[in-house]
């Protein structure tokens, strides 16, 4: 598992020693040959889009539950898809319902060489239940202030809002996004799932404030992706 990624010898050895004891017996974390206790560790792993967070920094008095998790680095950009029908993701692994689906983008991912990610935030699920997604049901790319309308069912009613995309939440396949008139972290509103939005509109702004709707821009990768 994750422990064998581990770089040192003496630290892997410490961490299996640690999680070769009960749960209720285990301190902290590893002891290490010098006698401190290990609170982090690197390990090798391709994936660095998020890292997982001690419980001891959760607050509260358990410190025996699951730490959660947050992320390295922003997303350079967020891949927005629009699902029509319901048919298998393009690996056959999941299946895809109508609606939006998010990609998140990172930095390391444009200099992988191994094409752009395709995998689409599920909230509250690992990145290896997330469905890969059909390049023709790619709508548009969102970067950092992007303008944005979504559009969505609360109580019966349909709520519009336009605004600033702000950045993506990947654990709950949602996006911020503040009013066009403020960019305050206050007024931001987060949590915005896309999945059953009934409408997600790109918009380019020019010099003069007028609205351009993108409807759809080309696929980001190759032909041979």
């Amino acid at each position: 598992g994750d422990v064998a990624k581990i770089r040192d010898d003496a630290v892997r050895s410490a961490v299996r020693q640690w999680h070769a004891l009960p749960k209720g017996e285990r301190p902290i974390g590893p002891t290490l040959p010098n006698g401190t206790v290990a609170k982090r560790v690197r390990i090798r792993s391709g994936k660095k889009t998020a890292r997982q967070i001690n419980p001891s920094q959760m607050g509260g008095k358990r410190t025996d539950r699951q730490g959660g998790f947050v992320e390295n680095s922003e997303s350079v950009r967020l891949d927005v898809y629009h699902v029509t029908e319901r048919k298998p993701d393009s690996a056959f692994r999941k299946t895809l319902t109508p609606g939006h689906y998010i990609v998140p983008v990172y930095p390391h991912n444009l200099h992988a060489g191994d094409g752009i990610p395709v995998l689409a935030a599920i909230g509250g699920k690992p990145e290896t239940d997330w469905p890969e997604m059909h390049s023709g049901d790619f709508k548009f790319s969102l970067f950092k202030d992007s303008f944005v309308e979504i559009a969505r069912t609360k109580n019966g009613q349909q709520q519009a809002v336009r605004g600033y995309y702000r950045g993506p939440n990947r654990f709950t396949a949602s996006i911020t996004v503040s009013p066009h008139n403020s960019r305050r972290k206050e007024n931001q509103e987060e949590g915005i799932g896309v999945r059953r939005l009934v409408r997600f509109r790109k918009f380019h702004v020019d010099r003069l404030g007028n609205l351009h709707e993108i409807k759809r821009e080309p696929w980001p990768g190759t032909k041979h992706e």
